[in-house]
Protein backbone atom coordinates (compact mmCIF):
# COMPACT_ATOMS: atom_id res chain seq x y z
CA UNK A 1 0.00 0.00 0.00
CA UNK A 2 1.38 3.48 -0.97
CA UNK A 3 2.29 6.31 1.55
CA UNK A 4 -0.21 8.81 1.49
CA UNK A 5 1.64 12.23 1.68
CA UNK A 6 0.58 14.73 4.31
CA UNK A 7 -1.70 17.79 2.77
CA UNK A 8 0.53 21.06 1.87
CA UNK A 9 0.96 23.10 5.19
CA UNK A 10 -0.98 26.18 4.78
CA UNK A 11 1.49 28.75 6.74
CA UNK A 12 -1.34 31.11 7.11
CA UNK A 13 -3.13 28.74 9.71
CA UNK A 14 0.07 27.02 10.82
CA UNK A 15 2.31 29.85 11.81
CA UNK A 16 -0.53 31.22 14.62
CA UNK A 17 -0.66 27.77 15.85
CA UNK A 18 3.06 27.85 16.46
CA UNK A 19 2.54 31.35 17.92
CA UNK A 20 -0.12 30.40 20.35
CA UNK A 21 2.44 27.02 21.13
CA UNK A 22 5.28 29.09 21.97
CA UNK A 23 3.48 31.23 24.01
CA UNK A 24 1.74 28.78 26.09
CA UNK A 25 5.60 27.26 26.71
CA UNK A 26 6.92 30.67 27.62
CA UNK A 27 4.30 31.05 30.13
CA UNK A 28 4.83 27.58 31.24
CA UNK A 29 8.68 28.22 31.45
CA UNK A 30 8.31 31.11 33.02
CA UNK A 31 6.16 30.17 35.98
CA UNK A 32 8.81 27.03 36.50
CA UNK A 33 11.47 28.92 36.37
CA UNK A 34 10.54 31.41 39.27
CA UNK A 35 9.68 28.83 41.47
CA UNK A 36 13.09 26.79 41.29
CA UNK A 37 14.40 30.13 41.68
CA UNK A 38 12.28 30.24 44.71
CA UNK A 39 13.35 26.96 45.93
CA UNK A 40 16.65 27.01 45.00
CA UNK A 41 17.33 30.50 47.85
CA UNK A 42 15.16 28.54 50.49
CA UNK A 43 17.60 25.49 49.61
CA UNK A 44 20.51 27.57 49.73
CA UNK A 45 19.68 29.53 53.00
CA UNK A 46 18.47 26.94 55.09
CA UNK A 47 21.21 24.65 54.51
CA UNK A 48 23.69 27.83 55.56
CA UNK A 49 21.73 28.98 58.02
CA UNK A 50 21.43 25.81 59.97
CA UNK A 51 25.08 25.30 59.25
CA UNK A 52 26.25 28.15 61.17
CA UNK A 53 23.38 27.99 63.58
CA UNK A 54 25.01 24.35 64.36
CA UNK A 55 28.62 25.83 64.64
CA UNK A 56 27.66 28.84 66.58
CA UNK A 57 25.70 26.34 69.44
CA UNK A 58 28.78 24.14 69.47
CA UNK A 59 31.01 26.69 70.32
CA UNK A 60 28.03 27.88 72.67
CA UNK A 61 27.56 24.65 74.45
CA UNK A 62 31.87 24.46 75.07
CA UNK A 63 31.17 28.07 76.97
CA UNK A 64 28.37 27.53 78.54
CA UNK A 65 28.14 23.93 79.23
CA UNK A 66 24.50 23.40 79.11
CA UNK A 67 22.93 20.42 77.86
CA UNK A 68 20.28 21.65 75.86
CA UNK A 69 23.13 23.77 73.92
CA UNK A 70 24.41 20.16 73.03
CA UNK A 71 20.68 18.87 72.21
CA UNK A 72 19.62 21.99 70.21
CA UNK A 73 23.71 21.75 67.78
CA UNK A 74 22.45 18.30 67.62
CA UNK A 75 19.12 19.28 66.10
CA UNK A 76 20.27 21.81 64.25
CA UNK A 77 23.27 19.51 62.58
CA UNK A 78 20.45 17.10 61.83
CA UNK A 79 18.40 19.83 60.19
CA UNK A 80 21.80 20.76 58.34
CA UNK A 81 22.02 17.04 57.20
CA UNK A 82 18.42 16.73 55.92
CA UNK A 83 18.47 20.20 54.22
CA UNK A 84 21.78 19.29 52.02
CA UNK A 85 19.96 15.90 51.22
CA UNK A 86 16.64 18.39 49.99
CA UNK A 87 18.95 20.40 47.86
CA UNK A 88 21.03 17.09 46.16
CA UNK A 89 17.96 15.11 45.60
CA UNK A 90 15.57 17.89 44.69
CA UNK A 91 17.91 19.84 42.30
CA UNK A 92 16.34 23.18 41.82
CA UNK A 93 19.18 25.05 40.84
CA UNK A 94 19.57 22.38 37.74
CA UNK A 95 16.20 22.51 37.12
CA UNK A 96 15.57 26.59 36.94
CA UNK A 97 18.70 27.25 34.92
CA UNK A 98 16.67 24.21 32.67
CA UNK A 99 13.95 26.71 32.32
CA UNK A 100 15.87 29.70 31.96
CA UNK A 101 18.15 28.43 29.18
CA UNK A 102 14.33 26.91 27.66
CA UNK A 103 12.96 30.12 27.86
CA UNK A 104 16.22 32.12 26.96
CA UNK A 105 15.49 30.03 23.37
CA UNK A 106 11.71 30.22 22.94
CA UNK A 107 12.07 34.44 23.85
CA UNK A 108 14.60 34.10 20.74
CA UNK A 109 12.46 31.91 18.47
CA UNK A 110 9.66 34.59 19.26
CA UNK A 111 11.81 37.34 18.43
CA UNK A 112 12.81 35.63 15.01
CA UNK A 113 9.48 35.07 14.07
CA UNK A 114 8.75 38.13 15.03
CA UNK A 115 11.65 39.54 12.81
CA UNK A 116 10.93 37.19 9.38
CA UNK A 117 7.15 38.38 9.70
CA UNK A 118 7.28 42.23 10.55
CA UNK A 119 10.69 42.90 7.96
CA UNK A 120 8.54 42.39 4.31
CA UNK A 121 4.63 42.32 5.15
CA UNK A 122 4.96 39.38 3.08
CA UNK A 123 3.85 35.95 4.24
CA UNK A 124 5.91 33.63 5.33
CA UNK A 125 6.57 30.66 3.31
CA UNK A 126 5.53 26.57 4.46
CA UNK A 127 9.21 25.47 4.29
CA UNK A 128 9.49 28.76 7.22
CA UNK A 129 6.65 27.60 9.47
CA UNK A 130 7.97 24.13 9.40
CA UNK A 131 11.34 24.94 10.29
CA UNK A 132 9.87 27.34 13.04
CA UNK A 133 7.92 24.56 13.98
CA UNK A 134 11.02 22.08 14.56
CA UNK A 135 12.93 24.68 16.37
CA UNK A 136 10.07 24.82 19.20
CA UNK A 137 10.48 21.22 19.07
CA UNK A 138 13.66 21.06 19.60
CA UNK A 139 13.43 22.99 22.27
CA UNK A 140 11.19 20.92 24.28
CA UNK A 141 13.10 17.71 23.39
CA UNK A 142 16.29 19.76 24.50
CA UNK A 143 14.79 21.00 28.08
CA UNK A 144 13.19 17.24 28.40
CA UNK A 145 16.73 15.78 27.86
CA UNK A 146 18.80 17.75 30.20
CA UNK A 147 15.30 17.33 32.97
CA UNK A 148 16.02 13.82 32.41
CA UNK A 149 19.90 13.98 32.90
CA UNK A 150 19.31 16.12 35.81
CA UNK A 151 17.11 13.73 37.20
CA UNK A 152 18.93 10.55 37.03
CA UNK A 153 21.46 12.51 38.16
CA UNK A 154 19.95 13.46 41.24
CA UNK A 155 18.87 9.69 41.88
CA UNK A 156 21.97 7.90 41.47
CA UNK A 157 23.85 9.90 44.57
Amino acid sequence: MPTQQPPPLDSDAALPYVEREIAKQIQAFSSAKRFFRRVSLVQAVSTATLGAATSLLIGLAQIYRHGWLNALSLTAAFLSTIAAAWSGWYGARAAWVTNQTALNRLYALRSRIGFDTAGTGLPVGPERVAEYFTQYQEILDDANTTWAGNRAAQTDS
